[in-house]
């Protein structure tokens, strides 16, 4: 009986010893799945991380693309601007000059005239001048044949 007692003590013993291992091994089990689950989990994250920072990447190269791209726009419609206003600028100086030219042929014109009609006038002054003396010198002549 005593061997039987520690037959079945030792069985308990080794019984309890294999449930013990069959535990840590379901344990060990259990950990190496946690333990890929959670690499999985963080490899999933890192992933995600990447592909949201890589489309962050592509929407700043995006906007930045977009950016430069108004910005291109805009300079080339301001030199367009900028190149008709230089026209228009270069049409009112050439008819500013134009005009100015046009007025200063007219004064000298109106100068000419005034000077013409000055002429005009003292040349019928002195006509009338020259027959008001021939007018007095027959006179003075008829007298003096008359006498």
């Amino acid at each position: 009986m005593l061997d039987q007692k520690e037959k079945d003590k030792k069985k308990a013993v080794q019984d309890k010893i294999a449930q013990e291992k069959k535990m840590r091994e379901a344990q060990v089990v259990k950990n190496q799945v946690k333990r890929k689950e959670e690499a999985k989990k963080s490899l999933e994250q890192e992933v995600a991380m990447v592909k949201r920072l890589q489309e962050e990447a592509d929407a700043e190269r995006k906007v930045a693309a977009e950016k430069k791209r108004q910005e291109k726009e805009y300079f080339v419609k301001m030199l367009a601007e900028n190149e008709v206003n230089q026209k228009i600028k270069m049409k009112q100086r050439e008819q500013q000059r134009l005009e100015d030219i046009r007025q200063q042929e007219e004064y000298a014109r109106m100068l000419d005239k005034q000077e013409a009609d000055r002429r005009a006038e003292r040349e019928a002054r002195e006509k009338r001048q020259q027959e008001f003396m021939n007018r007095m010198a027959d006179g003075v002549l008829k007298e003096m044949d008359n006498a």
